[in-house]
């Protein structure tokens, strides 16, 4: 049996000394960050010189950028399919008044108050621990997808929910504005130059605001009729925001997502929408 023989042993050069030694094959510098990130021109090197950021990266080039919002818009497309298709066949076919005036599904079924309240922590839970705790949960497939399914699943059946405090024409109606006001949005960020990350910093600020107002006003002043006053203000602020997460995805902005974070991307976007729908559907119904 025959044997390769050994390597021969590594003899240094003296003219090598000095030079800087270059990485292993295989092996790269990440510097991509979770979540939103300054935009940045340049990148310093190693030796000193600049280059531009996208040449590191390849995330400026338009081709692999247009790859990303592709992505993003794919992922949420079928989360809104979910959720809005649950909605509205939960709407239709759950038309019946109940002796409480209320809609007869509510409370029963898929609809009983345990499964409704377990939606709405599991709901919570996955968000803020993901985007607290595992931010690169998210960016590792297919952990990523199975999360946003099963989070997912549960905003659509607290959506759907909610909606059948409505008339199924109303629940329609707010859908046709909300693809509008999207439509409308998604238009000004792409053929203008406004950088609407730039908003970002005061808009957190504004809705931290607008969160604690809320929450305090329904507590001690409870309904005295100003919920039309309140949809207006919701559905101007998360207008803004959906305009502010467009430009995030889209890039060229102060702020904008790194190349993994496609589900984050999809996260952000899918709860303006589907906070601008609620509040439409609140302004439009008039109701709690």
């Amino acid at each position: 049996m025959a044997f390769n023989p050994p390597p021969p042993s590594y003899v240094p050069d003296d003219n090598d000394k000095n030079k800087n030694p270059t990485p292993s094959a295989g092996y790269s510098t990440n510097t991509a960050n979770y979540g939103f990130q300054p935009n940045n021109d340049t990148w310093a090197t190693g030796n000193g010189d600049t280059e531009a950021f996208g040449a590191a990266v390849g995330f400026e080039n338009d081709q692999v950028r247009g790859r990303f919002v592709k992505k993003v818009t794919g992922i949420l497309g079928i989360q809104l399919l979910i959720t809005f298709g649950l909605t509205l066949g939960a709407s239709s076919a759950c038309q019946e008044i109940g002796p409480t005036g209320m809609n007869a599904c509510m409370g029963k079924g898929l609809y009983a108050m345990p499964l409704v309240f377990t939606s709405m922590a599991g709901s919570m839970i996955l968000l803020f621990g993901a985007l607290c705790c595992c931010q690169s949960l998210l960016r590792k497939a297919p952990q990523n997808y199975i999360f946003l399914f099963v989070w997912t699943l549960f905003e659509s059946h607290l959506v759907s929910f909610i909606a059948l405090k409505y008339e199924t024409s109303t629940v329609c109606l707010a859908m046709g504005i909300t693809a509008g006001i999207v439509l409308l949005v998604s238009c000004l960020v792409w053929f203008t130059s406004f950088d609407f990350t730039k908003l970002l910093p005061v808009m957190m600020v504004v809705l931290l605001v607008w969160f604690l107002v809320t929450f305090i006003g329904r507590i001690v002043f409870g309904n005295f009729g100003m919920n039309s006053l309140y949809a207006g203000i919701g559905c101007t602020i998360f207008t803004i925001f959906l305009a502010i997460d467009i430009k995030l995805i889209t890039g060229g902005g102060r702020y904008e997502l790194s190349e993994d974070d496609y589900v984050l991307g999809a996260i952000y976007i899918y709860l303006d929408i589907i906070n601008i729908f609620l509040y439409v559907l609140q302004f439009l119904g008039g109701s709690d």
